[in-house]
């Protein structure tokens, strides 16, 4: 995937979330159409961890996609913010953070201080979802593409922690958890908005 423009970053994301909300639609219209308790029991279980599944896969693709663009664009490292400095000397801090000697500390000053050339880093390799979106984990997603934390995504903490990822962790781990229709529906209706809200977050950078 190249990224060279803010219009092909459009594209992208913007493509993928209507993959992502075609399959979903066309899940819940699978739902709506099964009339047995039992069949419905058995596809509210099947339903959450893939709606996860499009909620974690996004949140990668649309952030190392703008990661592409950063690296594309290469802005010479002294116009460049703080979450970039940190993705690209990443490697270089952890390596000097386990030297036990000035000289170590002394280059990685100079080399930051300095901030000679444009960015160099791996996009695929910088976002790091754990399989396992928590809220700590998407802070930490946020923070290394700039994005604040607002009120919004603070105020979805709960849900995604003890709702989406709950259920879909017991589910995934082989638990026998009944899924009721309005935690189907809260996590469907949720998934979407938070998708669609992550794009604007990204779009807005």
């Amino acid at each position: 995937m190249k990224v060279r423009s803010h219009n092909e970053l459009q594209d992208i994301i913007d493509n993928d979330l209507a993959k992502r909300k075609h399959e979903l639609t066309t899940l819940k219209f699978i739902g709506l159409s099964l009339k047995r308790v039992h069949e419905l029991e058995v596809f509210y279980r099947l339903a959450i961890p893939l709606i996860y599944s499009h909620f974690e896969g996004y949140i990668k693709l649309a952030s190392t996609a703008f990661l592409k663009l950063v690296l594309f664009k290469a802005k010479p490292l002294l116009e460049q913010k703080e979450n970039i400095l940190a993705i690209n000397y990443f490697k270089e801090i952890k390596r000097v953070s386990k030297a036990n000697d000035y000289i170590n500390y002394i280059e990685l000053i100079k080399l930051i201080t300095e901030r000679n050339g444009k960015p160099k880093y791996d996009p695929d390799d910088v976002v790091d979802t754990k399989s396992n979106v928590t809220t700590d984990t998407l802070r930490e997603i946020f923070s290394i593409c700039g994005i604040s934390f607002n009120y919004y995504w603070e105020s979805k903490t709960f849900f995604i922690d003890n709702v989406l990822l709950k259920n879909r962790n017991q589910i995934a781990h082989g638990e026998l958890i009944p899924i009721a229709k309005e935690t189907f529906e809260s996590i469907y209706s949720n998934v979407f908005q938070m998708m669609d809200n992550f794009k604007n977050e990204i779009e807005n950078l």
